[in-house]
């Protein structure tokens, strides 16, 4: 089964939530049917959305992942954009990350354990084949190359930084997909992640951040209708992606 991990303009922060116990601490999901294909929702804020990003227990998210033995593992994410080639309602597959988070769990390995993870492919390259090969079947727009700057939040970025996040090569700016991918590249998973574009980043239009949320969730029902057309493709996916460290 694929699990799906949900943030803002999703949904599924409510419903008939199971729990499954981890080393890090319990995890609420949802076993549903989207678009006649079933799946596991971990909802990353929580029932509700009461979990700031920098408060979200993401080891605990992604050993749930794990245990629930995921044929694959797609992180959805709501981003702003700091380049004029993403623009509002824009959906982009992450192909890499820049972290500048603060204080955030990131690895499963500690003091006894000390161990390097490679990040020389962060996102699963299969994982995003099949993504796009159903977006194009979809006549689908989505972008294939994206770069993911991940802040501390729950603030949102002020207009000086915007500026440095551009200038240092990133694309979209959002406050959870790290740890998140790194933590899911330590225990092998097939990780994949969709962005959808939801407001420009501060000062880079030249107006205020504004949420169209029309255009939110028009985005995120061609998502779903993408990771749906190729959930009998990832249904069946095996990869053996084996963690690197260094």
């Amino acid at each position: 089964m694929i699990t799906l991990i949900t943030g803002t303009g999703a949904g599924f922060d409510n419903g008939e939530f199971k729990s499954i116990n981890t080393k890090y601490g319990d995890v609420c999901y949802l076993e549903t049917t989207i678009n006649e294909q079933q799946y596991y929702v971990i909802p990353r804020h929580g029932i509700g959305h009461k979990i700031a990003p920098n408060k979200i227990n993401y080891r605990a998210i992604i050993s749930a992942c794990s245990m629930l033995e995921s044929n694959a593992v797609i992180g959805i994410c709501a981003v702003g954009s700091c380049h004029n080639d993403y623009k509002p309602g824009d959906i982009a597959l992450l192909t890499d990350f820049i972290d500048m988070t603060k204080s955030r769990e990131s690895t499963f390995y500690g003091d006894e354990d000390l161990r390097h993870i490679s990040m020389d492919d962060p996102y699963s390259d299969s994982l995003n084949s099949i993504l796009i090969n159903s977006a194009n079947s979809l006549n689908i727009n989505i972008h294939s190359d994206c770069i993911y700057v991940c802040t501390e939040g729950p603030r949102f970025e002020t207009a000086a930084e915007i500026k440095f996040y551009n200038a240092i090569g990133g694309n979209v700016v959002g406050m959870t997909n790290y740890p998140e991918v790194s933590l899911a590249r330590e225990l092998g998973l097939n990780y994949g992640a969709i962005s959808v574009v939801i407001n420009w980043c501060t000062g880079f239009s030249g107006e205020k951040i504004y949420i169209d949320e029309n255009s939110v969730s028009n985005s995120m029902s061609k998502v779903f209708a993408i990771i749906s057309n190729a959930t009998p493709k990832l249904s069946s996916f095996i990869v053996n992606r084996p963690p690197v460290f260094i």
